[in-house]
């Protein structure tokens, strides 16, 4: 009957990727994973340029994240809003934005890039970016941000992590502060 034939048809279809959006409408992170290491840090959600956006805050010496997995496929998009903002305090370094860390399936890296406002943009390393301290989208392919962290095509990538990170010095009395707000990931 044709109930039969619509449901073999639906099987001998493709599956589609589901998109995956976070845009923190419910006023929490959920699954995100937070993480600090020094000094004092806060995740959250709040109003920010006029949209609720998900936030990383940190002052002190140390660094702090908020850090998501997905599946990777190359074809598949990453997008997300976000700005970055990093306060430099005498003698202190701060840098706040995203790293995109390529994995196996036995979670060992095979490449980061990463996109960061930073107090000193010669101490950036490789794969590593400058951004300014306005909000933007940033939006590609797996496939072409894999490129920018130096991965080649055909590298057994299984997953993407992405991890919106802050990091700032204390100097004596010489405090730096980094702050990042995301959305629409």
């Amino acid at each position: 009957p044709l109930a039969v034939l619509i449901g073999s048809l639906a099987l001998a279809l493709p599956a589609h990727a589901v998109d995956t959006v976070f845009d923190f409408e419910s006023g929490d992170v959920g699954t995100w994973l937070a993480a600090t290491t020094g000094g004092s840090g806060s995740t959250g959600v709040e109003d920010h340029n006029g949209s609720l956006m998900a936030f990383v805050k940190h002052n002190g010496s140390g660094t702090h994240s908020l850090s998501h997995d997905f599946a990777y496929a190359a074809g598949d998009f990453v997008s997300f809003d976000m700005h970055a903002v990093a306060v430099l305090g005498s003698y202190t370094q701060a840098l706040s934005g995203v790293t995109l860390s390529f994995l196996t399936a036995f979670n060992t890296s095979l490449g980061t890039v990463s996109l960061y406002n930073t107090t000193n943009p010669a101490g950036l390393g490789v794969h590593q970016y400058a951004i300014d301290n306005v909000q933007h989208n940033y939006s590609d392919s797996m496939a072409n941000w894999a490129a920018l962290a130096g991965i080649s095509d055909g590298t057994p990538i299984a997953k993407i992590g992405l991890s919106f990170k802050t990091y700032a010095e204390t100097y004596s009395i010489y405090p730096s502060y980094a702050t990042v707000w995301f959305d629409n990931v």
